[in-house]
Order: C-alpha cells, then sequence, then structure tokens
C-alpha cells in the first residue's frame, strides 16, 4: 500500500521584537487551503503561544488588497492602522491581555 504524499500547505510562527515585549507575526496558506478556516485557527494558536510566553502584543503588516487577512484579524481583535510608511499596507497589532484573549 502505497503512502499518501505529505505537503505543507500553510506556516505561522512570530518574532520576538528586540524589547521582548511585542512580537511580529506571518502566516501564509497555499491558495488551495485558503477559506477553510486554517489561517484563524493558527492565529488563535500564535495568540494563546504568544500570551503564555508573556508578550504584551502581536503585530503583523498586511496588504491592504488581502482583505481576507484584515477580516481575520478584526475578527480576532486586532486594530489596523495604515502604515504611514506603506501605503500599500496596513499594520495590525493585538494588545495581549491577561486573559490570553
Amino acid at each position: 500500500m502505497r503512502s499518501a504524499a505529505k505537503a505543507i500547505v500553510a506556516v505561522a510562527r512570530y518574532v520576538a521584537d528586540s524589547d521582548r515585549e511585542g512580537a511580529e507575526f506571518a502566516i501564509a496558506v497555499a491558495d488551495a487551503w485558503q477559506g477553510r478556516g486554517l489561517g484563524y485557527a493558527l492565529m488563535r494558536m500564535l495568540i494563546q503561544c504568544a500570551a503564555r510566553r508573556g508578550f504584551k502584543r502581536l503585530t503583523g503588516s498586511v496588504l491592504t488588497i488581502n482583505t481576507p487577512m484584515l477580516a481575520l484579524a478584526t475578527a480576532l481583535g486586532f486594530a489596523a492602522e495604515p502604515d504611514p510608511g506603506a501605503p500599500e499596507q496596513f499594520t495590525v497589532t493585538l494588545e495581549l491581555g491577561a486573559s490570553g484573549n
């Protein structure tokens, strides 16, 4: 019996800021897997992990044309602000409180 091929369809990570109080996140989901809740699940895990590690905030850059990611971030409580240095993107920020979001 032949085993099914395995493929990476999404990645998620965060990297601590130099002040160690915040972290910048990034998520990528393969086109064929978008719209299935995978990005939402990965983002929830990043939020929980960052809160457990004691970070105070998560931030990320999102292209203005990436409306699904902007909607996902907003649904998870992130605030979106236009990036003054890059008009084609927003900076999204989530303050991580004691609740761990």
